[in-house]
């Protein structure tokens, strides 16, 4: 299935239920166009001393590949991870640091998920409507 605004803020909703305890609050969620990167978690740091440590949070997802419903949860909760993380002021040393890959590997055990830093996205059709857009070098492995 290839993502919609509406089939990932339900998503959002479950996961935060099942894997996050209803702790995170609503992001947006935006689709983009990307051939590079499946998904990303943006936000902006609140000044020290506000109640909430960020701000504008939002959960983006390309619209250019026909993912799996698996797949698709997967990568909705490593986006979860980053922003748990930030949420909760958790220190790490990187982006996919010891702190992610410890949450990721303990959300793969406990859940049966499938969370990874990169994901292989050869295997998934390329929504046809923006296939045209792909580099050359790019095609060769889609």
């Amino acid at each position: 299935m290839i993502a919609t605004v509406e089939y990932l803020t339900e998503l959002f909703w479950e996961c935060n239920k099942v894997y996050f305890d209803n702790t995170l609050p609503t992001p947006y969620i935006e689709l983009f166009d990307s051939f590079k990167n499946v998904a990303r978690f943006e936000y902006f740091k609140n000044k020290k001393g506000s109640k909430k440590p960020i701000k504008n949070q939002i959960i983006k997802f390309t619209k250019n590949y026909d993912f799996d419903k698996n797949t698709i949860r997967d990568i909705m909760v490593h986006e979860m991870i980053h922003y748990y993380i930030a949420w909760n002021r958790i220190k790490d040393n990187k982006a996919h640091g010891k702190q992610f890959m410890k949450m990721a590997e303990e959300y793969n055990q406990k859940y049966g998920l499938s969370i990874k830093v990169t994901i292989d996205v050869s295997p998934f059709l390329i929504n046809k409507e923006t296939s045209k857009k792909i580099p050359w070098y790019l095609r060769l492995f889609t």
